[in-house]
């Protein structure tokens, strides 16, 4: 299949749909957990797919927090067989994050909620706390670098180190949860 990614004219764009979801058990604590698929071309089409699971069971799984950014032109992927309009500072997070080998399980708000259910979105909501907490790690996406990104990731790092020398009640914990990815900047 020819990479459907990137900006296309309006008419030679193939249609997007909503995706088709499946409703989840509330009661059942039951969220979404998008699936990277793999691909040694970080050019390549995104696939992924949505499987189910329940916060009682303690899925593996990484949150995915990124900046929204503007709606058009909207980036093509491909979830569970269809194709799906997403959000380019998405699209970007997932490309950057997406592995060559292996699948990636992610938590994304915007893929993971039905957006178009109130019901669902609101139950949604009410337990995202939990779904950050839960998660195995939480990767942020800012978007592309641009500009002066490295001077702003130096000054996260030493505040980061400022907080770490002040706060040592909390020094033996952080080296473990806080993992810094530069992915190439």
């Amino acid at each position: 299949m020819p990479s459907i990614l990137h900006k296309t004219s309006r008419k030679n764009r193939p249609s997007a749909r909503t995706i088709e979801y499946r409703p989840l058990r509330a009661e059942a604590k039951e969220i979404r957990i998008l699936v990277l698929l793999p691909h040694e071309d970080p050019e390549a089409s995104i696939h992924c797919e949505l499987e189910h699971c329940s916060l009682d069971d303690n899925p593996v799984y990484e949150a995915l927090s990124y900046v929204w950014g503007d709606p058009e032109p909207p980036f093509l992927i491909i979830c569970d067989g269809q194709v799906v309009a997403i959000r380019y500072n998405l699209f970007t997070a997932l490309r950057k994050f997406r592995r060559p080998a292996e699948r990636r399980r992610l938590w994304a708000d915007v893929l993971c909620i039905d957006q178009s259910n109130i019901p669902e979105r609101n139950a949604q909501v009410a337990i995202m706390g939990s779904i950050y907490r839960q998660a195995h790690s939480t990767l942020i996406w800012i978007g592309e670098g641009k500009g002066n990104a490295e001077e702003s990731l130096d000054r996260l790092r030493y505040l980061a180190a400022q907080y770490m020398a002040r706060n040592t009640n909390h020094r033996s914990q952080w080296p473990q949860r806080l993992k810094m990815d530069t992915i190439g900047y």
